[in-house]
């Protein structure tokens, strides 16, 4: 059979399918080296992993405006992260300096106030120590000097009264001018009197006036032995008197410290309506005590 003859034999159908068969090709799995050259005309091998790299780049999606703004949104929130933690980062490195040297100037001043305040407490207590230390000193030394002038005060005193009563016991002139002026002070001279004296006193007036004298001036003589020597005391149905020797010891006292006192104290002046130390304090020595209380014991 020639080949015509076989072509003629063959049906359509079995045409199709041989030429099918002659156009499928088994797919090639090695790497084709295609060589190529760029604009330099250098040549160099090109593969066919490299034509797949260029193809799956070109064949990247499209961007949608969804997908861009979610990118943009995730960008804006990442940015707004990172920012964020910066800036707390930032501020609170600010804080804390800005905090420290508050701090420090605050520290700084209240130490300050508190070393003052602990200063000037030591310094006032030093103050008081050392005018403690100046008035022990000037203390006893006044001390001493109103120790002595007391002491001084007390000596002239009892010499004043030693004096008093040795003159009263040698001079009998003392006790009588002291009844004659018991006697003028009484209202009436032409009554009887009762007149006590110490027992010494007594005596002396009855040895320098006679019984009948004694008489005339209408003296009951008593003798009280509880009366010092000087002290008189002349009673009536009327009116009494005392003369104290020790309130006349006392009241001159009174006027010697008086006059120390001026003397102390030489710049202050002295009121003119005030009397004379040497006039009133001696008119008051002068002068016994006078009551003019009815006596119920005395008796003519």
């Amino acid at each position: 059979m020639t080949e015509s003859q076989h072509q003629q034999s063959t049906t359509p159908q079995q045409e199709t399918e041989a030429e099918l068969a002659a156009r499928w090709d088994l797919p090639d799995v090695t790497l084709e080296e295609q060589v190529v050259a760029n604009a330099m005309n250098v040549r160099f091998e090109r593969t066919k992993a490299d034509d797949q790299d260029e193809q799956l780049v070109e064949e990247a999606p499209v961007l949608t405006a969804e997908a861009l703004e979610e990118i943009r949104a995730a960008a804006r929130e990442e940015g707004f992260a990172e920012g964020k933690q910066e800036g707390f980062i930032k501020g609170h490195q600010q804080g804390s300096e800005a905090g420290h040297a508050e701090g420090l100037t605050q520290g700084l001043e209240e130490g300050r106030q508190q070393g003052l305040a602990q200063g000037q407490a030591e310094v006032e207590e030093r103050l008081q120590h050392f005018d403690a230390l100046m008035r022990g000193l000037y203390q006893p030394q006044q001390q001493i000097d109103q120790m002595v002038e007391r002491e001084l005060v007390q000596l002239v005193t009892a010499v004043a009264q030693a004096v008093t009563r040795h003159e009263l016991s040698c001079n009998s002139q003392l006790i009588l001018n002291t009844l004659k002026q018991g006697a003028e002070l009484l209202p009436f001279q032409q009554q009887r009197v009762r007149v006590q004296l110490h027992p010494d006193d007594m005596e002396v007036v009855q040895n320098s006036y006679s019984d009948e004298q004694i008489q005339q001036r209408g003296w009951l003589l008593e003798p009280e032995a509880g009366l010092n020597r000087g002290d008189v005391r002349m009673m009536t149905e009327q009116s009494d008197v005392v003369i104290d020797m020790e309130q006349r010891l006392a009241i001159v006292s009174e006027l010697f410290l008086a006059q120390l006192q001026q003397l102390e104290q030489p710049q202050q002046p002295v009121v003119s309506s005030q009397s004379s130390p040497t006039e009133a304090p001696v008119a008051d020595t002068d002068q016994p005590q006078e009551n003019t209380s009815d006596d119920p014991e005395a008796t003519p």
